[in-house]
């Protein structure tokens, strides 16, 4: 399955390279931008991987990203567990901290 969204002059592919159909590897169509994999339920997409290219950091390709994942009819929301130390990136991003939510770990000893 391959899927084109244009966003800001930029069009994007998401190919699938999984059986279920969750983890795209995303491009230009000539270049390789990053890989997303991702849980959809219903209009909402759990974002679990998001890697760009090491070369392309600082040129918001993971912004586009999402954007592109979320102007696609079927989905009205993202959510993502990113690093504390982005959360300012995706807060200019468009992105909300959610307040009655946190990230509970567990390691076993």
């Amino acid at each position: 399955m391959r899927t084109k969204v244009r966003r800001k002059n930029m069009t994007l592919a998401f190919e699938s390279v999984s059986p279920d159909g969750q983890a795209y590897v995303v491009s230009t169509g000539s270049q390789k931008l990053g890989r997303v994999s991702y849980h959809q339920q219903d209009d909402v997409i759990r974002v679990v991987n998001l890697d760009v290219e090491p070369y392309l950091n600082g040129f918001d390709i993971e912004a586009r990203i999402l954007d592109a994942l979320l102007a696609n009819d079927d989905i009205n929301h993202i959510e993502m567990v990113v690093p504390l130390s982005t959360t300012g990136y995706y807060e200019e991003a468009g992105f909300g901290l959610h307040s009655k939510q946190v990230l509970l770990t567990k390691t076993k000893a």
